[in-house]
């Protein structure tokens, strides 16, 4: 019986992340009301854009999803275009729920700069778009521009859920040219299945500890 409740318990697991959203896909306007959507694994929600400069009427299409390996990559259009050394600033915020341990960032376009950071905590939007409670809750931090890619993992790489997420997304036009961004990717490491069924296990086992200290 407890082989069996282990079992579904990690089953469970397996099925919080789907959350009953709908699967990332092409052509989603993650800025609709409560937009929501899962891949992989993962649940991404609370999707905002502010405009920081030089974009007036902001927005942020999901232009498609993909797994490769044991990285799902979401792949969005930010839809910037300046000339004539002008430029165009975008906070873009969202969180991701289900274990991640890691970013991967691809920058697209021409005159582009984007940094990132990823959070334990909320992003503090009144403080310099920080994690909320200081450095310490910083899981990592990216900068690339146009045509360049990187990835960072967490902390020890351990798989933490959920992660917040901030990019300043900058894009700059030379004197007597044009820039633009219209695609940037961003991937997260998930756990391999065998590593699942153990963060599943460690989560029910806390679940148990505490049910225990309760009674």
């Amino acid at each position: 019986m407890k082989r069996l409740f282990l079992i579904l318990a990690v089953v469970a697991l397996f099925s919080v992340a789907s959350y009953a959203a709908p699967v990332c896909g092409g052509a989603q306007d993650v800025l609709a009301a409560s937009f929501s959507c899962e891949f992989g694994g993962l649940l991404f929600n609370n999707f905002a854009v502010t405009n920081a400069g030089g974009v007036p009427t902001p927005s942020m299409t999901l232009v498609s999803a993909a797994m490769v390996g044991s990285e799902v990559t979401l792949n969005f259009n930010p839809g910037l275009s300046v000339s004539n050394g002008l430029s165009a600033d975008l906070w873009f915020y969202f969180q991701v729920n289900g274990p991640t341990n890691g970013i991967d960032l691809g920058v697209g376009g021409t005159g582009a700069t984007v940094t990132e950071r990823a959070c334990l905590t909320a992003i503090d939007v009144n403080s310099g778009n920080i994690c909320t409670g200081g450095i310490g809750n910083q899981l990592g931090a990216l900068t690339f521009t146009s045509g360049n890619s990187g990835r960072v993992s967490f902390p020890s790489e351990a798989f933490v859920t959920p992660v917040y997420v901030f990019k300043n997304i900058l894009v700059q036009a030379p004197a007597n040219g044009t820039s633009e961004l219209s695609s940037f990717s961003q991937s997260f490491a998930v756990p391999e299945p065998m590593t699942m069924a153990l963060f599943g296990s460690g989560l029910l086992a806390l679940g148990l500890v505490r049910r225990f200290r309760r009674s």
